[in-house]
């Protein structure tokens, strides 16, 4: 009997870890921007595939109960959790009958519609993943405003031109104490220095870092001589692409005067087209 229930408990071990297709372990040296796990995201900020840009966020409502909100596509969808271990998370959305998977040890957000799950795809790159204690942060990124007209005009325009997307992206791990004199002022190019990464400071979310010279944006930051994309989520601008007006960078916000992608700064910043 005793031997029968060792194989019992084995085999429901196997089927839960089966279930969420992933065998690998997270590599402890390079882990998910944010700081969570499997075992303890509640909120994860999805990025496009080709581009890196912004494009929503799932939540953890309530235990169990998980919200997508898309800023590049209309509508919400809900989730019930099914599974979940360090390496991944699985949920499923009954309403059409959609798996998806959050794969911490690649860093995607997967989904398929096979029952049971199988033939994943990647969906989106996991930008940030948080636990309790960084939810309201991961949560206000989420709620930024953008119009979504623009950003995917932008995206698809970008990747016509062949127009490159560079991001860096630093965060502060969960839990990690930083210590602020009072005084500190911490704009989008100036902040004390980043807890543990030497060369970079802390941004106004207080969990992002930018490298010295390099400016903060909404999502991400940006390297030394570029500046925040306007049009495209977690993206830069700066000389090199024709719709950057020179000398237009904004040194506080961050932020330089660009046209949409597409079109040319010409003399006097006008944008042509």
């Amino acid at each position: 009997m005793k031997t029968a229930l060792r194989y019992l408990v084995a085999g429901v071990f196997w089927g839960l870890f089966q279930s969420s297709s992933v065998v690998a372990q997270i590599d402890p040296l390079n882990p998910v921007p944010g700081g969570a796990t499997g075992a303890t995201v509640v909120c994860v900020q999805a990025g496009d595939l080709n581009t890196g840009a912004f494009v929503g966020t799932f939540a953890m409502k309530t235990p169990g109960a998980w919200e997508e909100k898309g800023h590049l596509k209309a509508g919400t969808f809900k989730f019930d959790e099914k599974n979940r271990l360090d390496v991944a998370v699985d949920l499923f959305d009954s309403s059409r009958a959609v798996s998806v998977q959050f794969d911490f040890e690649r860093k995607k957000v997967r989904f398929t519609r096979a029952n049971p799950p199988a033939n994943w795809a990647d969906l989106y790159h996991i930008l940030n993943a948080t636990a309790k204690e960084g939810a309201a942060d991961c949560m206000a990124i989420a709620a930024m405003n953008s119009d979504p007209t623009a950003n995917a005009t932008a995206t698809a325009a970008r990747a016509s031109a062949g127009g490159a997307s560079v991001v860096q992206i630093v965060t502060v791990k969960i839990g990690t104490q930083v210590s602020v004199p009072p005084g500190t002022k911490i704009t989008a190019t100036s902040g004390p220095p980043c807890p543990g990464q030497p060369g970079h400071f802390l941004c106004p979310n207080k969990f992002t870092c930018a490298p010295n010279g390099g400016v903060c944006c909404p999502v991400g930051s940006c390297p030394a001589g570029q500046f925040c994309d306007r049009f495209v989520a977690n993206s830069c601008i700066g000389p090199g692409n024709p719709a950057f007006c020179p000398g237009t960078g904004n040194p506080l916000t961050g932020v330089s005067l660009h046209c949409a992608p597409g079109s040319v700064c010409l003399a006097g910043n006008v944008c042509n087209p």
